[in-house]
């Protein structure tokens, strides 16, 4: 990772793992992208999975929890249409059932 010198590095994480496997895989890629030399705040999150999922509240909370700003979200098996940027008016559409 040195020498890609990057700017930011995406955890692509399942939702549907539990909060324990979630949690002892952002501290481990944690750990080496920190070694790496990347600043803090670099690290971002993309859940996939989420259609296998009870909803995107929880996708939120794994996020919240993490403390990592979630970039991207799938919500199936065709990529790329059913990979999508977590901004917030597509979130809180997803969460209200308007998407």
């Amino acid at each position: 990772m040195d020498a890609a010198q990057p700017t930011e590095t995406q955890l692509v994480l399942q939702a549907t793992w539990s909060d324990a496997a979630q949690g002892r895989a952002v501290q481990r890629f944690g750990q080496l992208v920190r070694g790496a030399g990347s600043h803090p705040g670099t690290l971002k999150l993309v859940l996939t999975h989420l259609d296998e999922t009870l909803g995107l509240g929880a996708a939120l909370g794994a996020a919240q929890r993490l403390q990592l700003e979630m970039v991207y979200y799938s919500d199936g098996q065709s990529v790329p249409r059913d990979l999508h940027p977590a901004a917030p008016e597509a979130l809180a559409a997803e969460l209200l059932g308007m998407a």
